[in-house]
């Protein structure tokens, strides 16, 4: 086997790079690896064989250009070591290429909650352990009608997302750093919607409780998530259907390293709207503050009014280590 590993410059873990590296290695001993000059982690795998990295362009560029390289030498994983910023860029790379290899995502982020990371202890059990192999669907995300990325795990339109500073989550400008490449903590601004703001499903405006949320995310519907679940509402059908897709419509921002205060003194409310694939969602009339955010990553709109959102399902073959106790996933 030829694995391709590549690991997150600005993860939040990178103390653990070492480690996961060492540990890589063992559970694939005998695998031929490949890895990526500059920041991109070759020093964290013993006898991996030197890439050059891609220099050029900006961040998102310089990594497309990397797991291009990366792939060029036939390899047949790719593993990417950071958070779901990084697995969400990495899937967007292998889609690029044309390549469709298996992803492993293995958990050193600030958040690690999507399902194409998982954690790193089945690297270090001792004993048997297998590969198991599964298919996830995703959110295409189009902004001013221009493919922006695929969201795994959530799209989020906000102000603020999730980083790590100085080993504290904080809640860090979109715009900061998808801009100047600045990392700048900033209070969110819940003023996301504007005086035109509306939701539209395939052309046609859809009504809806909340006139002015203060967060918004869609995000595809995980197998049986909401199995049974009926206090999840209309949720608890995605199981059942092909319409794994969701808009969800929040009345306060909660998104944020400290627990917020709305669902405890009070209710906290949700606007809930499901699609399937063909569907297209489109978001208008959002306010000047507002940007997105998908698996952790920022992009600013510029001057684009409209934010488009498409189910894919079966996008990506994804693999995890499993050992004894780890459950098997379905396909999505």
């Amino acid at each position: 086997m030829r694995i391709a590993v590549l690991f997150s410059p600005g993860a939040g873990n990178r103390a653990d790079f070492g480690r996961i590296g060492a540990a890589l290695a063992a559970r694939f001993k005998g695998a031929g690896f490949y890895a990526a000059s500059g920041p991109w982690g070759l020093q964290y795998i013993p006898g991996a064989l030197r890439i050059e990295a891609d220099p050029e362009g900006d961040y998102k560029l310089a990594l497309y250009g990397t797991i291009k390289r990366l792939l060029e030498n036939g390899a047949d994983m790719l593993v990417c070591v950071g958070g779901d910023g990084l697995a969400s860029y990495a899937a967007e790379g292998l889609i690029r290429s044309g390549r469709r290899i298996p992803l492993l995502g293995i958990a050193a982020g600030t958040a690690n909650v999507g399902p194409i990371v998982s954690g790193w202890t089945p690297l270090m059990d001792e004993g048997p352990f297998k590969l198991e192999y599964r298919k996830i669907g995703a959110i295409e995300v189009s902004i001013g009608g221009k493919h922006s990325a695929y969201a795994f795990n959530d799209a989020v339109i906000a102000t603020t997302f999730l980083g790590t500073v100085d080993g504290r989550t904080e809640n860090l400008s979109v715009r900061a750093m998808a801009l100047h490449g600045q990392i700048l903590a900033e209070e969110p601004d819940p003023n996301i919607a504007g005086n035109s703001f509306s939701i539209e499903k395939n052309g046609k405006s859809i009504p809806r409780h909340i006139e002015r949320p203060s967060q918004i995310v869609v995000s595809p519907a995980w197998p049986n998530e909401f199995y049974g679940r009926a206090v999840s509402g209309v949720l608890c059908e995605t199981p059942y259907s092909p319409l794994r897709g969701i808009v969800a419509l929040l009345d306060s921002v909660l998104i944020r390293p400290e627990a917020a205060a709305e669902g405890k003194e009070s209710f906290s409310r949700v606007d809930h709207l499901l699609f399937g694939p063909g569907d297209r969602i489109r978001i208008q009339g959002l306010s000047a503050a507002a940007e997105v955010v998908i698996d952790g990553n920022p992009f600013v709109r510029q001057s684009a009014d409209s934010v488009d959102f498409a189910y894919i399902p079966s996008l990506v073959q994804t693999v995890r280590v499993i050992t004894a106790g780890h459950e098997k996933l379905e396909d999505q």
